[in-house]
C-alpha cells in the first residue's frame, strides 16, 4: 500500500530524481524547485508554511 512520508535531509535526493513525462513538463516545476520553493519562499511571494511529501511504494519513491 502506498504511503505518504515528509520530505527530508535523508530522502530528497532521491525525490529529486522523480519526473513527469517530457509531454507534462510544461505543467509542473521539478520536484527540487518545488522543494526549495516549500522550504524558503520565492522571490516573489516569499515563504509559505508549505510542507513537501513523497509518495512511496515500499522503500521506492513514485511520486511527489
Amino acid at each position: 500500500m502506498p504511503e505518504i512520508r515528509p520530505v527530508t535531509k535523508e530522502n530528497w535526493r532521491e525525490l529529486i530524481r522523480l519526473q513527469v513525462r517530457e509531454d507534462q513538463k510544461h505543467f509542473v516545476a521539478s520536484n527540487l524547485y518545488s522543494i526549495a520553493e516549500s522550504k524558503f519562499g520565492d522571490e516573489y511571494e516569499g515563504h509559505w508554511d508549505l510542507f513537501a511529501y513523497g509518495i512511496y511504494n515500499g522503500d521506492v519513491p513514485v511520486g511527489f
